[in-house]
């Protein structure tokens, strides 16, 4: 382990609880985990789709009506590195 820096070392803690109160916690927990996946996958879709969007030659204020989002929102989604 000599050879790993130490800022690419990560340690996580989870703490068990015994019985219902245990599996409850851990239920939570994986539901968090799911819904942030769930949220990362919905994130790169909207880009998906407003870039398919505006590549049509639809208006960003358009694309904006048609996702349910603001035109502020758009403008975000097109820049780069986001």
């Amino acid at each position: 382990m000599g050879d790993i820096a130490p800022e690419e070392v990560g340690v996580e803690l989870e703490f068990e609880l015994p019985g219902e109160l245990g599996d409850e916690a851990r239920r939570a927990r994986e539901e968090t985990r799911a819904a942030e996946q769930a949220q990362r996958s919905a994130a790169e879709k909207i880009r998906q789709a407003v870039a398919h969007i505006l590549g049509a030659g639809t208006s960003k204020q358009d694309a904006a009506r048609i996702l349910g989002v603001s035109p502020q929102r758009i403008s975000q989604l097109v820049k780069p590195g986001s």
